[in-house]
């Protein structure tokens, strides 16, 4: 990699016509991109804060996911991580290349979060093609609405055996073709590391590449700014001293693949159907039809590799199987607290004071008398409010923990329904048992009253 850099006047370079590439010294250096998903592909005209669009070009927003990794032989253990931080396409492109037609320029940059300052950045020329060509997906997935589905991953966008020209020159962000050399991007300027792809990829059909440049002029048939570009050809000395030439990328789709030589990636890995014939032997099923070895024989041989000794104290859904318990218990508790007092008690017909009629002729006791009693509702107000919310509460506990016990077995969830069914019933009991007990129409009761002495009566 060169110690040099292009500065903020020569960046980007413009490769002569009569230039040949091949001159350019070969970098020992390996590029590998990994993608294991796409992102939303919202675009937004710069510049991001909003405001009136620059014309630079637009903001792209992709997985943060995606990864450069730059490392000095394959499979080596110091390779340099990068994370996608930012990707922005450019209309027209920023690097010429005699007789290339680019209408526009995609740069995905990278960084290292433990590197401060430091900046990566692959880009690649867009022309005009149809919709389509294979690449064409990416950039007619591409929408202000942004939802992702489907879209194509930046893998699909490069080739095995591309060509990349590596330098070291200022950074493009924040710089037109209007004002190439700002002062606060160019007095001290930030440097990046650019791969710039020497093969051109097809956007599709001119709609689609007139839709995208609408956005970044600011409206239809609008030409944008477009970033900076040179006025002349590079300086053939200083391509020969400041860049270097790699050839070749890796693509891949996992993040988690290639981090070691004994490392392999769970889409290269297939399941087989068991053949009770071939692969059962003896009640158990073993490795191949060759083999004596067991999948129990392999896991205890793991186990022991990686120091488990037995089985776990706590296992999957204990806790959730305990805290359902006690919370389960507790609200029918309240449950049963609340159906009685408002229930039962509330609702319970009082004993009446009676009174004694008056007698007539000689002096006799007088008759017992009955009366009635209006007594509360047989469900108040407030037992429908309290019930409710006890039921409501017990309801959500067991969707909740019922979900959680499943993955531990039938046992714990046919124990928890039996606890949930339990306080659900309490105070659905209490309404049966008022209405089922009562005397009357519902909202009064009747009520025979025990008359407290016998009146004497009559007159002599």
């Amino acid at each position: 990699m060169n110690a040099s850099s292009f500065n903020c006047k020569d960046t980007p370079f413009a490769i002569p016509p009569s230039f040949d590439l091949t001159q350019i010294p070969k970098d020992g250096l390996t590029l590998r991109l990994v993608s294991p998903v796409a992102g939303r592909g919202q675009v937004t005209p710069l510049p991001i804060g909003g405001g009136t669009p620059s014309g630079e070009g637009l903001s792209i927003s992709e997985s943060t996911l995606t990864e450069l990794r730059v490392n000095a032989a394959e499979g080596s253990k110091n390779q340099l991580r990068n994370s996608l931080l930012d990707v922005r396409l450019c209309f027209p492109a920023a690097h010429t290349f005699p007789g290339v037609a680019a209408v526009a320029e995609l740069f995905l940059y990278f960084a290292n979060g433990r590197i401060q300052g430091e900046w990566f950045c692959l880009s690649i020329l867009c022309k005009v093609g149809n919709d389509t060509d294979p690449t064409a997906a990416y950039f007619t997935s591409l929408t202000t609405q942004g939802d992702g589905r489907n879209r194509p991953l930046l893998t699909t966008l490069f080739a095995p055996n591309d060509l990349f020209l590596e330098y070291n020159g200022a950074d493009l962000r924040g710089r037109t073709q209007a004002n190439p050399t700002p002062s606060n991007k160019c007095d001290v300027p930030t440097y990046v590391t650019y791969f710039v792809c020497t093969t051109p990829i097809s956007m599709g059909s001119q709609w689609t590449i007139n839709r995208l440049t609408a956005l970044v002029a600011g409206g239809p048939g609008k030409v944008p700014a477009g970033p900076p570009r040179k006025s002349g050809a590079s300086d053939p000395a200083q391509l020969m001293k400041y860049v270097s030439r790699i050839q070749g990328i890796q693509l891949g789709e996992s993040n988690r693949s290639d981090d070691n030589a004994n490392t392999k990636a769970t889409t290269a890995m297939k399941c087989y159907r068991i053949d009770p014939e071939k692969d059962i032997k003896n009640g158990r099923v073993t490795l191949s039809p060759t083999s004596t070895s067991t999948l129990a024989d392999e896991k205890i041989a793991k186990e022991a590799a990686v120091g488990v000794t037995g089985e776990a104290s706590v296992q999957p859904g204990d806790v959730e199987f305990w805290v359902a318990f006690a919370l389960t218990v507790i609200f029918i508790v309240i449950g049963a607290g609340v159906a009685y007092k408002f229930g039962f008690v509330s609702t319970k017909a009082q004993p009446v004071a009676g009174t004694a009629a008056a007698g007539t002729g000689a002096a006799v006791a007088g008759a017992a008398a009955t009366g009635t009693t209006v007594a509360t509702p047989p469900v108040s107000p407030a037992s429908f409010v309290a019930m409710g919310f006890v039921a409501g509460i017990a309801t959500l506990i067991f969707i909740g923990f019922l979900y959680l016990s499943l993955s531990d077995s039938n046992s714990t969830s046919i124990v928890l329904i039996l606890l949930m069914v339990a306080a659900l019933i309490v105070p659905a009991f209490s309404l049966v048992y008022n209405y089922i007990t009562m005397t009357g129409t519902p909202g009064t009761q009747t009520a025979t009253a025990t008359p407290t002495a016998a009146a004497a009566g009559g007159t002599p």
